[in-house]
Protein backbone atom coordinates (compact mmCIF):
# COMPACT_ATOMS: atom_id res chain seq x y z
CA UNK A 1 0.00 0.00 0.00
CA UNK A 2 3.12 2.30 -0.44
CA UNK A 3 1.52 4.50 -3.05
CA UNK A 4 -1.87 4.68 -1.31
CA UNK A 5 -0.59 5.45 2.42
CA UNK A 6 1.46 8.17 0.41
CA UNK A 7 -1.16 9.96 -1.42
CA UNK A 8 -4.20 9.45 0.78
CA UNK A 9 -1.94 10.43 3.77
CA UNK A 10 -2.68 14.44 2.00
CA UNK A 11 -6.57 14.46 3.09
CA UNK A 12 -6.56 11.12 5.65
CA UNK A 13 -5.18 9.35 8.45
CA UNK A 14 -3.83 6.33 7.12
CA UNK A 15 -2.82 3.11 8.71
CA UNK A 16 -1.32 -0.25 7.11
CA UNK A 17 -1.42 -3.52 8.35
CA UNK A 18 0.93 -6.12 8.13
CA UNK A 19 -1.18 -9.43 8.59
CA UNK A 20 -0.36 -12.51 10.53
CA UNK A 21 2.81 -14.13 8.95
CA UNK A 22 3.80 -11.36 6.72
CA UNK A 23 5.95 -8.59 7.45
CA UNK A 24 6.77 -7.44 10.76
CA UNK A 25 3.39 -9.02 12.17
CA UNK A 26 4.25 -11.44 15.20
CA UNK A 27 3.97 -14.96 14.98
CA UNK A 28 0.86 -16.33 16.08
CA UNK A 29 0.85 -19.68 17.72
CA UNK A 30 -2.71 -19.79 19.03
CA UNK A 31 -5.43 -21.05 16.69
CA UNK A 32 -7.29 -18.56 15.05
CA UNK A 33 -9.76 -17.33 12.27
CA UNK A 34 -10.09 -14.31 10.45
CA UNK A 35 -12.55 -13.20 13.19
CA UNK A 36 -9.48 -13.10 15.56
CA UNK A 37 -7.28 -11.00 12.81
CA UNK A 38 -10.19 -8.44 12.36
CA UNK A 39 -10.35 -8.08 16.19
CA UNK A 40 -6.74 -7.07 16.01
CA UNK A 41 -7.24 -5.09 13.32
CA UNK A 42 -9.55 -3.10 15.03
CA UNK A 43 -7.90 -3.36 18.04
CA UNK A 44 -4.89 -1.18 16.45
CA UNK A 45 -6.93 1.09 15.32
CA UNK A 46 -8.51 1.58 18.81
CA UNK A 47 -5.11 2.09 19.84
CA UNK A 48 -5.01 4.73 17.11
CA UNK A 49 -8.25 6.15 18.14
CA UNK A 50 -8.82 5.80 14.07
CA UNK A 51 -12.68 5.24 14.19
CA UNK A 52 -14.85 5.80 12.54
CA UNK A 53 -12.78 4.53 9.18
CA UNK A 54 -13.04 3.94 5.50
CA UNK A 55 -12.11 0.12 6.15
CA UNK A 56 -9.67 -1.20 2.60
CA UNK A 57 -8.61 -4.90 1.68
CA UNK A 58 -6.95 -6.90 -0.94
CA UNK A 59 -7.19 -10.38 -1.22
CA UNK A 60 -7.28 -11.77 2.13
CA UNK A 61 -7.34 -8.51 3.53
CA UNK A 62 -10.62 -7.99 1.78
CA UNK A 63 -11.63 -10.67 3.45
CA UNK A 64 -10.81 -9.26 6.93
CA UNK A 65 -12.35 -6.39 6.01
CA UNK A 66 -15.81 -7.91 5.85
CA UNK A 67 -15.45 -9.27 9.25
CA UNK A 68 -14.06 -5.84 10.45
CA UNK A 69 -17.05 -3.90 9.26
CA UNK A 70 -19.37 -7.24 11.19
CA UNK A 71 -17.95 -6.63 13.94
CA UNK A 72 -18.34 -3.19 14.19
CA UNK A 73 -20.34 -1.39 11.64
CA UNK A 74 -20.61 1.81 13.74
CA UNK A 75 -16.96 2.30 13.03
CA UNK A 76 -17.04 1.33 9.71
CA UNK A 77 -17.69 4.34 7.02
CA UNK A 78 -17.84 2.31 4.31
CA UNK A 79 -15.87 -0.71 2.64
CA UNK A 80 -13.78 -1.16 -0.26
CA UNK A 81 -12.66 -4.40 -1.38
CA UNK A 82 -10.23 -5.88 -3.71
CA UNK A 83 -8.49 -9.16 -5.10
CA UNK A 84 -11.96 -11.03 -4.25
CA UNK A 85 -15.37 -12.56 -5.61
CA UNK A 86 -18.30 -14.52 -4.33
CA UNK A 87 -17.29 -17.66 -2.77
CA UNK A 88 -20.61 -20.16 -2.18
CA UNK A 89 -20.97 -20.90 1.48
CA UNK A 90 -20.09 -24.40 2.31
CA UNK A 91 -17.99 -24.80 -0.11
CA UNK A 92 -13.92 -25.18 0.73
CA UNK A 93 -11.57 -22.48 -1.47
CA UNK A 94 -9.45 -24.04 -3.19
CA UNK A 95 -6.79 -21.41 -4.06
CA UNK A 96 -5.92 -20.47 -0.64
CA UNK A 97 -5.10 -24.79 0.36
CA UNK A 98 -3.03 -24.84 -2.79
CA UNK A 99 -0.60 -22.03 -1.82
CA UNK A 100 -0.64 -23.83 1.40
CA UNK A 101 0.88 -26.63 -0.46
CA UNK A 102 3.43 -24.55 -1.85
CA UNK A 103 4.08 -22.81 1.24
CA UNK A 104 4.97 -26.05 2.92
CA UNK A 105 6.85 -27.75 0.15
CA UNK A 106 9.37 -24.65 -0.34
CA UNK A 107 9.12 -22.78 2.72
CA UNK A 108 9.10 -18.80 2.79
CA UNK A 109 11.24 -18.96 -0.35
CA UNK A 110 7.50 -19.51 -2.07
CA UNK A 111 7.14 -16.08 -1.40
CA UNK A 112 8.61 -14.75 -4.41
CA UNK A 113 6.71 -17.08 -6.45
CA UNK A 114 3.35 -15.86 -4.89
CA UNK A 115 4.17 -12.26 -4.77
CA UNK A 116 4.74 -12.32 -9.00
CA UNK A 117 1.17 -14.18 -9.09
CA UNK A 118 -0.09 -11.46 -7.83
CA UNK A 119 0.15 -9.12 -10.52
CA UNK A 120 -0.53 -9.43 -14.39
CA UNK A 121 1.49 -11.22 -17.13
CA UNK A 122 2.33 -8.36 -18.77
CA UNK A 123 3.35 -6.56 -15.72
CA UNK A 124 5.07 -8.88 -13.17
CA UNK A 125 8.21 -8.75 -15.32
CA UNK A 126 8.65 -4.95 -14.95
CA UNK A 127 11.41 -3.08 -12.86
CA UNK A 128 8.43 -1.66 -10.68
CA UNK A 129 7.21 -5.67 -10.25
CA UNK A 130 10.51 -6.16 -9.19
CA UNK A 131 11.20 -3.32 -6.95
CA UNK A 132 8.29 -4.18 -4.83
CA UNK A 133 8.85 -7.81 -4.85
CA UNK A 134 12.17 -6.93 -2.91
CA UNK A 135 10.89 -4.52 -0.70
CA UNK A 136 8.04 -7.00 0.16
CA UNK A 137 10.91 -9.04 0.82
CA UNK A 138 13.09 -6.98 2.39
CA UNK A 139 10.12 -5.79 4.91
CA UNK A 140 10.56 -8.82 7.42
CA UNK A 141 11.67 -12.65 7.59
CA UNK A 142 8.05 -13.68 7.96
CA UNK A 143 6.66 -16.40 10.06
CA UNK A 144 5.76 -19.98 8.05
CA UNK A 145 4.14 -21.67 10.68
CA UNK A 146 1.32 -18.13 11.18
CA UNK A 147 1.36 -17.68 7.00
CA UNK A 148 0.51 -21.48 6.79
CA UNK A 149 -2.47 -20.84 10.09
CA UNK A 150 -3.12 -17.54 8.35
CA UNK A 151 -3.74 -19.65 4.94
CA UNK A 152 -6.01 -22.40 6.52
CA UNK A 153 -8.31 -19.78 7.92
CA UNK A 154 -9.24 -18.18 4.34
CA UNK A 155 -9.48 -22.08 3.36
CA UNK A 156 -12.57 -22.42 5.62
CA UNK A 157 -15.71 -22.32 3.70
CA UNK A 158 -17.59 -19.07 4.33
CA UNK A 159 -20.33 -19.05 7.08
CA UNK A 160 -24.21 -18.33 5.67
CA UNK A 161 -25.29 -14.62 5.85
CA UNK A 162 -21.97 -13.33 6.01
CA UNK A 163 -22.86 -10.58 3.79
CA UNK A 164 -26.03 -9.77 5.34
CA UNK A 165 -24.83 -7.55 8.08
CA UNK A 166 -22.77 -5.29 5.36
CA UNK A 167 -25.50 -2.46 4.55
CA UNK A 168 -23.20 0.36 4.10
CA UNK A 169 -21.62 1.56 0.82
CA UNK A 170 -19.36 -0.49 -0.71
CA UNK A 171 -17.05 -0.93 -3.44
CA UNK A 172 -15.19 -3.69 -5.28
CA UNK A 173 -12.59 -2.33 -7.41
CA UNK A 174 -10.28 -5.00 -9.02
CA UNK A 175 -7.96 -5.97 -11.88
CA UNK A 176 -10.16 -6.80 -15.44
CA UNK A 177 -6.71 -10.20 -15.51
CA UNK A 178 -7.69 -11.05 -12.03
CA UNK A 179 -9.60 -14.27 -12.15
CA UNK A 180 -11.00 -13.60 -8.11
CA UNK A 181 -12.60 -10.18 -9.71
CA UNK A 182 -14.26 -12.21 -12.39
CA UNK A 183 -16.58 -13.87 -9.73
CA UNK A 184 -17.50 -9.88 -8.15
CA UNK A 185 -20.92 -9.72 -9.76
CA UNK A 186 -21.62 -12.32 -7.69
CA UNK A 187 -20.13 -10.76 -4.43
CA UNK A 188 -22.39 -7.45 -5.62
CA UNK A 189 -25.62 -9.22 -6.28
CA UNK A 190 -25.59 -10.37 -2.14
CA UNK A 191 -24.82 -6.35 -0.49
CA UNK A 192 -27.19 -3.94 -0.07
CA UNK A 193 -25.71 -1.15 -1.15
CA UNK A 194 -22.29 -2.17 -3.44
CA UNK A 195 -20.76 -0.97 -6.84
CA UNK A 196 -17.71 -2.63 -8.70
CA UNK A 197 -15.19 -0.92 -10.76
CA UNK A 198 -12.65 -2.93 -13.40
CA UNK A 199 -9.17 -1.74 -14.29
CA UNK A 200 -8.62 -3.28 -17.41
CA UNK A 201 -5.06 -4.91 -17.65
CA UNK A 202 -4.82 -4.70 -14.00
CA UNK A 203 -4.41 -8.25 -11.80
CA UNK A 204 -5.06 -9.11 -8.26
CA UNK A 205 -2.97 -6.03 -6.75
CA UNK A 206 -4.52 -3.62 -8.90
CA UNK A 207 -3.75 -0.99 -6.46
CA UNK A 208 -0.43 -1.61 -7.08
CA UNK A 209 -0.16 -2.32 -10.57
CA UNK A 210 -2.44 1.33 -11.75
CA UNK A 211 -2.23 3.25 -8.44
CA UNK A 212 -3.59 6.37 -10.18
CA UNK A 213 -6.54 4.78 -11.18
CA UNK A 214 -7.41 3.06 -8.05
CA UNK A 215 -6.98 6.14 -6.15
CA UNK A 216 -9.14 7.63 -8.03
CA UNK A 217 -12.02 5.37 -7.72
CA UNK A 218 -11.23 5.34 -4.57
CA UNK A 219 -11.59 8.89 -3.37
CA UNK A 220 -14.23 9.63 -5.86
CA UNK A 221 -16.35 6.45 -3.73
CA UNK A 222 -15.66 8.49 -0.65
CA UNK A 223 -16.40 11.66 -1.66
CA UNK A 224 -19.29 10.64 -3.09
CA UNK A 225 -20.61 7.94 -0.28
CA UNK A 226 -18.76 8.01 2.91
CA UNK A 227 -19.11 11.92 4.04
CA UNK A 228 -16.57 14.20 5.28
CA UNK A 229 -14.29 12.41 7.87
Amino acid sequence: WEYQMAHLSSRFRTAAVDLPGYGRSPAWRAPFGLDDVAAACWSLLDDEEAEPAAIVGCSVGAHVAMRMVRQRPSGSRCLVLSGTGHHPPGRPKASPARRRVAFETEGLAYRRTYFREVFSEAFRDTPTARWFEERCIERGAGDLPTILALLDALARPDEEGLHDGLLLPVLVIGGGADSSHQRSAGLVALLADAETVTLEGAGHACHIEQPWEYDRHLLDFIDRRAGPF
